[in-house]
């Protein structure tokens, strides 16, 4: 194996580590999510927190809870402002890893007391299920992110490295 294909083949490995180590890092962040929250309650009470200036997610957690495209949350911001989210919407892509579901993100201004109510939109009654609220411009958010980017640009070096030199040898 020729030098250049040799690191090409360690950067597409390690492209491909970093970007699976992205992955669970995202995985981690929503699964400690009920540990780690800033406020949690049954689906349908509400969740009231002193808010950051900062990027909020809700999550749906335990065996039983709606679907994400069923749910819909009533945000009380500290400013005044309300805001009704339908789950799936806005910058959250839904997905559901081991019981844990991203329903919505939202923007918060500092403040108390900031109020957070999701319902089963099917069925407004239906207590079945927790929500949780997270920070979601925390710690592993960013690792995720960071990860993520660097692993993808590790493949495309790792790719285009071999290329370029086929390139170079063939003009």
């Amino acid at each position: 194996m020729k030098p250049g294909a040799r690191l090409a083949a360690s950067l597409v490995s390690l492209g491909v580590v970093v970007f699976v180590g992205a992955l669970v890092a995202s995985w981690a962040q929503d699964a400690i999510a009920p540990w780690r929250n800033v406020g949690e309650a049954e689906t349908g009470s509400p969740i009231t927190f002193h808010a950051a200036d900062t990027t909020y997610r809700v999550l749906a957690s335990g065996p039983n809870h709606p679907k994400v495209d069923r749910i819909g949350c009533d945000i009380n911001l500290s400013d005044g402002t309300t805001q009704r989210i339908l789950g799936g919407e806005g910058s959250v892509a839904p997905n559901d890893r081991f019981g844990v579901s991203r329903v919505i993100e939202f923007e918060a201004p500092a403040g108390a007391p900031t109020t957070v109510r999701c319902e089963d939109r099917l069925s407004p009654r239906s207590t079945a299920g927790r929500m949780q609220v997270v920070d979601a411009s925390g710690a592993m958010s960013s690792v995720a992110l960071v990860g993520g980017l660097i692993g993808t640009a590790l493949v495309l070096v790792g790719i285009g490295v071999p290329m370029l030199a086929a390139r170079r040898a063939s003009g």
